[in-house]
Formats: C-alpha cells, structure tokens, sequence
C-alpha cells in the first residue's frame, strides 16, 4: 500500500513493504509549514480508512520470536542503553545508564570526533518495580547546539564515542515514524525498511520492549 498526500502544509508517505510478510506500516512525513490542527485530523482519518480498506485484504503472517540478546559484563561505571531525544531548540537529551551509583551524570561533546570542547552535567535517577531494580539513569542535556550539524559525544568520562546530527533550522524537517515495536524479529524488518528513508527525526510513539511484567526486557531493548 502507497499513500502520498501532498499540500503546501503536509507532505505524507506511508507504505507497506512489498513483501507480503512484512507485518508493519512505516510512516514519512514532511512538514513544509505550520500545521493546522484541521489539517492533521484529515490527514489521520484517511490513513485510517486507507488502512481498514487494506487490512480486509491482508493476512497478518505468525508473530516471529521474541529476540534473546546475549549479556556481556562491562564494569559498574560504564555507560549502557545510551540513546537520545530532543530537548527543545538546538539542545539534545542524552540518556544512559550505570550500574554504579556513584558514576557522573556528564556529557562530554564537540564537531570534531575524539575532542570533547564542552561538557554538560546533569541529572539521575532510579526506580523499583515488583522484584526488579533499574540501575542509575543518568539525564544530561547538552547545547545550544548548531542547526544541520554532527556532533560527536561521550557519556561518564569513559565508553565509545558517539555521534549524532542536529535538525535543520528551516523547513522542511522530514520525520520517520514507527509505532509498536516490541523485540522480536518484526523490530529488525520494521527498522530496516525505514533506513531506506532519508529523514531527520525519528519518532517512537510505542510500544517499545513489550516487557509485559517482565523488566529486564527493558534493558535488552535498550541495548
């Protein structure tokens, strides 16, 4: 299925992979103006009707494995799960966590890959749920940051180095969704299908880990 609704306000693209065992709807979107909220609604409800009228032709395959990752012990302090977000204009959230406690919440960043001309700290915490304890997640926020640029980083003063690239100043700012995830072999097949877009933001609405009561999936997802 191909859906292409182009106007001055909201340019959307939503296809289904050809092979017919591919279970996920992935979703591009390129804002070109301010959004009217009308519009938005439109736009929704007749991705909703596309959709049903598809999904009386589709036969949903057999859910695929849920995925085992293999654990590889690394020292208390080092930085796991490291992922980021937006954290409004040009600064970035940066989001790890540690096993140790006592480990620093600072992001070390700068343009050039292994010189780290900033550093930002920032915050922690923790929570506890049923038999389960989340090691320590560390927030930092890091900016102003330059529009359309990469920017190499390090979390806690020590791990691999990262990297990331900043949203355009200007529209058109093209976005990549993808919804209801879970872990299993449909994660890979979804993630890749929309690699073979071209987009700047990435949205992840959930759901994620599909953890169902079941907390250490959290950590393998985020790994």
């Amino acid at each position: 299925m191909l859906m292409i609704i182009d106007s001055p306000e909201l340019e959307v693209h939503c296809c289904r992979a050809a092979d017919p065992t591919f279970a996920e709807v992935s979703v591009v979107f390129t804002v070109h103006t301010q959004m009217e909220l009308k519009l938005l609604l439109i736009t929704v409800l007749m991705m909703v009707s596309l959709s049903a009228t598809a999904a009386a032709d589709y036969i949903r395959p057999q859910p695929r494995k849920t995925f085992h990752l293999p654990w590889h012990s690394k020292p208390s302090s080092y930085p796991q799960q490291v992922h980021i977000s937006l954290a409004g204009e040009q600064h970035m959230r940066v989001t790890w966590i540690t096993d140790d406690n006592s480990a620093p919440s600072i992001v070390e960043y700068g343009t050039s890959p292994g010189r780290y001309d900033s550093v930002a700290e920032g915050e922690t915490t923790s929570y506890s749920y049923l038999l389960y304890s989340s090691g320590k997640i560390h927030h930092t926020v890091i900016g102003p940051l330059e529009h359309n640029s990469v920017y190499y980083y390090r979390c806690g003063g020590q791990g691999p180095q990262f990297q990331l690239r900043t949203p355009p100043a200007q529209l058109p700012i093209t976005f990549a969704v993808a919804g209801d995830l879970g872990q299993t072999g449909w994660t890979k097949s979804t993630l890749d299908h929309i690699d073979q877009c071209k987009y700047n933001v990435h949205l992840l609405p959930g759901d994620l880990s599909y953890a169902d009561y079941i907390q250490h999936r959290w950590d393998s997802f985020g790994s």
